[in-house]
């Protein structure tokens, strides 16, 4: 969804569709493959090539053309092209984690081209995205990293017992975190940006 949105973000402020319409279709394509019944996964191999034809197209352009004014706008390509190809990737947190730093760069590039209340409307919808994706990738991680703790110890027999999560009501907890920790974020920006 991040890649997505980021996608979208930066469709509309370079205002061409045919960037949404193949990264945005590539990017909810790579839930089902990946995650889908069957779960495939990119070999490490065809995502370096793939990364390395993204380059050369890139670079193609950029010879092509080398407008110093086109350079961000190849740039924000090049990392929407590789978020959408690490997507398709065996990922560990740390995978997501560099996917979801491509989308923010993608949209910070966006950022640069244009000024338009969708693009605006976007951005936000964006950056509360990023706020839950954050905190749910915190305790992904850290679930991930039980796992693999647990995997490790039960090759020596040792297997400590689960423990469960406990108090009022967690995810209410969890959902009143991640909207207030949104609203600072956007008290914050909107400081600065009334500074500057």
């Amino acid at each position: 969804l991040l890649v997505l949105l980021a996608t979208a973000c930066y469709a509309v402020a370079v205002a061409t569709a045919g960037i949404l319409v193949v990264f945005g279709i590539a990017a909810m394509a790579s839930g089902y493959v990946t995650d889908g019944p069957r779960g495939r996964c990119l070999p490490k191999w065809a995502a370096n090539l793939l990364v390395l034809a993204a380059v050369a197209w890139i670079a193609v352009g950029w010879i092509d053309n080398p407008d110093p004014g086109r350079t961000m706008l190849l740039v924000g390509q090049m990392v929407l092209w590789l978020a959408v190809v690490r997507l398709y990737e065996d990922r560990k947190p740390r995978d997501d984690r560099q996917i979801a730093v491509l989308a923010v760069i993608a949209v910070m590039v966006g950022c640069l081209y244009s000024f338009q209340l969708l693009f605006g409307l976007l951005v936000l919808v964006f950056a509360g995205q990023a706020v839950l994706f954050s905190m749910l990738h915190r305790l992904h991680a850290g679930q991930y990293r039980v796992q693999e703790a647990r995997r490790q110890t039960e090759a020596v027999g040792l297997v400590p017992p689960v423990e469960l999560s406990a108090g009022r009501s967690p995810l209410g907890q969890f959902r009143a975190l991640a909207i207030g920790s949104a609203a600072v974020a956007m008290l914050v920006a909107t400081g600065v940006f009334i500074i500057f």
